[in-house]
Protein backbone atom coordinates (compact mmCIF):
# COMPACT_ATOMS: atom_id res chain seq x y z
CA UNK A 1 0.00 0.00 0.00
CA UNK A 2 1.50 3.64 -1.19
CA UNK A 3 1.97 5.86 2.24
CA UNK A 4 -0.50 8.39 2.72
CA UNK A 5 1.51 11.64 2.67
CA UNK A 6 -1.46 14.02 3.50
CA UNK A 7 -1.42 11.91 7.31
CA UNK A 8 2.24 13.54 7.67
CA UNK A 9 2.54 16.79 9.21
CA UNK A 10 5.86 17.04 10.96
CA UNK A 11 9.13 15.58 10.94
CA UNK A 12 8.17 12.51 13.71
CA UNK A 13 5.07 11.73 11.42
CA UNK A 14 8.03 11.23 8.26
CA UNK A 15 10.10 9.15 10.32
CA UNK A 16 7.38 6.94 11.63
CA UNK A 17 6.29 6.59 8.62
CA UNK A 18 9.97 6.05 6.83
CA UNK A 19 9.97 3.37 9.60
CA UNK A 20 6.96 1.31 8.90
CA UNK A 21 8.19 1.40 5.21
CA UNK A 22 11.51 -0.04 6.39
CA UNK A 23 9.53 -2.72 8.69
CA UNK A 24 7.12 -3.83 5.79
CA UNK A 25 9.84 -4.11 3.25
CA UNK A 26 11.69 -6.48 5.60
CA UNK A 27 8.38 -8.37 5.50
CA UNK A 28 7.88 -8.34 1.46
CA UNK A 29 11.97 -9.09 1.66
CA UNK A 30 12.03 -11.09 -1.74
CA UNK A 31 9.56 -8.40 -3.21
CA UNK A 32 12.15 -5.49 -2.44
CA UNK A 33 15.19 -7.38 -3.52
CA UNK A 34 13.43 -7.85 -6.59
CA UNK A 35 12.82 -3.92 -6.84
CA UNK A 36 16.36 -3.26 -6.08
CA UNK A 37 18.10 -5.42 -8.54
CA UNK A 38 15.88 -3.89 -11.08
CA UNK A 39 17.49 -0.76 -10.04
CA UNK A 40 21.10 -2.14 -10.26
CA UNK A 41 20.07 -3.60 -13.26
CA UNK A 42 18.41 -0.86 -15.01
CA UNK A 43 21.81 1.21 -14.35
CA UNK A 44 23.43 -0.79 -17.03
CA UNK A 45 20.69 -0.85 -19.39
CA UNK A 46 19.66 2.83 -21.00
CA UNK A 47 16.06 1.69 -22.04
CA UNK A 48 15.52 1.00 -18.63
CA UNK A 49 16.42 3.96 -17.13
CA UNK A 50 13.76 6.50 -18.29
CA UNK A 51 11.21 4.40 -16.75
CA UNK A 52 12.50 4.14 -13.25
CA UNK A 53 13.18 7.97 -13.38
CA UNK A 54 9.44 8.47 -13.83
CA UNK A 55 9.38 6.13 -10.97
CA UNK A 56 11.47 8.05 -8.75
CA UNK A 57 9.64 11.06 -10.04
CA UNK A 58 6.33 10.16 -9.05
CA UNK A 59 7.76 9.29 -5.64
CA UNK A 60 9.41 12.77 -5.25
CA UNK A 61 6.01 14.42 -6.45
CA UNK A 62 4.15 12.72 -4.01
CA UNK A 63 6.66 13.98 -1.30
CA UNK A 64 7.01 17.09 -2.28
CA UNK A 65 4.12 18.98 0.10
CA UNK A 66 5.40 17.38 3.13
CA UNK A 67 8.65 18.77 2.62
CA UNK A 68 6.86 22.12 1.60
CA UNK A 69 4.60 22.18 5.02
CA UNK A 70 7.94 21.23 6.66
CA UNK A 71 9.17 24.48 5.90
CA UNK A 72 11.80 23.63 2.95
CA UNK A 73 12.46 26.34 0.50
CA UNK A 74 12.95 24.22 -2.04
CA UNK A 75 10.47 21.16 -1.67
CA UNK A 76 11.92 19.14 -4.68
CA UNK A 77 15.35 18.94 -3.91
CA UNK A 78 14.36 18.19 -0.21
CA UNK A 79 12.03 15.28 -1.62
CA UNK A 80 14.63 14.23 -4.00
CA UNK A 81 17.48 13.97 -0.86
CA UNK A 82 14.93 12.31 1.22
CA UNK A 83 13.79 9.83 -1.66
CA UNK A 84 17.82 8.81 -2.17
CA UNK A 85 18.82 8.94 1.51
CA UNK A 86 15.66 6.44 2.71
CA UNK A 87 16.96 4.07 -0.70
CA UNK A 88 20.35 3.90 0.89
CA UNK A 89 19.03 2.88 3.73
CA UNK A 90 16.88 0.14 2.66
CA UNK A 91 19.79 -0.55 0.59
CA UNK A 92 21.81 -0.91 3.77
CA UNK A 93 19.12 -2.44 5.60
CA UNK A 94 19.05 -5.82 3.41
CA UNK A 95 23.04 -5.98 2.23
CA UNK A 96 24.34 -5.45 5.60
CA UNK A 97 21.94 -6.35 8.37
CA UNK A 98 22.63 -5.06 11.51
CA UNK A 99 21.18 -4.91 14.88
CA UNK A 100 23.29 -1.70 15.60
CA UNK A 101 21.19 0.07 12.98
CA UNK A 102 18.01 -1.32 14.03
CA UNK A 103 18.80 0.10 17.38
CA UNK A 104 19.68 3.20 15.89
CA UNK A 105 17.11 3.70 13.12
CA UNK A 106 15.29 6.30 14.53
CA UNK A 107 18.05 8.86 14.78
CA UNK A 108 19.23 7.98 11.35
CA UNK A 109 15.96 8.34 9.88
CA UNK A 110 15.84 11.99 11.66
CA UNK A 111 19.50 13.42 10.28
CA UNK A 112 18.16 11.97 7.11
CA UNK A 113 14.78 14.45 7.37
CA UNK A 114 17.03 17.06 8.42
CA UNK A 115 19.78 16.76 5.77
CA UNK A 116 16.60 16.93 3.49
CA UNK A 117 15.27 20.23 5.01
CA UNK A 118 18.94 21.64 5.40
CA UNK A 119 19.76 21.30 1.93
CA UNK A 120 16.47 22.80 0.43
CA UNK A 121 17.37 25.95 2.71
CA UNK A 122 20.49 26.49 0.65
CA UNK A 123 22.77 26.09 3.94
CA UNK A 124 25.77 23.72 4.25
CA UNK A 125 27.32 22.55 7.43
CA UNK A 126 30.48 24.17 8.69
CA UNK A 127 33.15 22.49 8.73
CA UNK A 128 36.09 22.65 11.01
CA UNK A 129 39.16 24.21 9.30
CA UNK A 130 42.30 21.70 9.62
CA UNK A 131 45.41 23.63 11.37
CA UNK A 132 48.42 24.55 8.95
CA UNK A 133 50.62 22.11 11.05
CA UNK A 134 49.20 18.73 10.82
CA UNK A 135 52.17 16.99 13.26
Amino acid sequence: MPPDWAAVTDPPALRAMLRDGVQGLRGARREALARYALVVYAAQQPRLQASLARWRDDIVRASAPVFAALGASDAELAARVYVAGADGILLHVFSAPSGDLDARLDAVLDALIDAALTISVGTRPRRPRRSAGRG
